[in-house]
């Protein structure tokens, strides 16, 4: 299985975040990425992804993560025009639905993030929550 995966989910991981409620996200995607070292799915980092994570983190924080995924990592980038079918499916969730785009066009088989909501129109890959995959 392929998944790809929002940026949300590595930065609940690398700043062990908690939800509204106090629960440890950070430990959810803990447990996701043990999954994916273990071999149970392979994942997908894009270049939105990395570009998301420069704004958030400091001197490449993401690339020990990175490389202890290395093995289970499928890259991709964007386009142009992927930009603006995530503008038309939905403009004001853009930035995320554009994870969507970039899942459908490598083959993901669905896309992993805490903000489900973030993807109410997107009806052409499946989104579910890392304790859910």
């Amino acid at each position: 299985m392929l998944v790809y995966v929002d940026t949300n989910v590595f930065l609940d991981f690398l700043r062990d975040r908690e939800n509204e409620f106090g629960g440890s996200l950070g430990k959810r995607a803990e447990e996701f990425f043990r999954r994916v070292r273990e071999g149970e799915f392979d994942i997908v980092v894009s270049d939105w992804v990395k570009k998301e994570l420069s704004n958030h983190l400091e001197n490449g924080e993401e690339r020990m993560l990175f490389s202890m995924l290395e093995d289970s990592i499928v890259e991709a980038s964007y386009s142009d025009e992927d930009w603006e079918r995530a503008e038309r499916i939905d403009e004001q969730e853009a930035d995320d639905v554009l994870h969507a785009v970039i899942a459908d066009n490598v083959g993901a088989d669905l896309v992993t993030t805490q903000n489900i909501t973030d993807y109410r129109n997107v009806d052409f890959i499946e989104v579910k929550k890392p304790r859910d995959v």
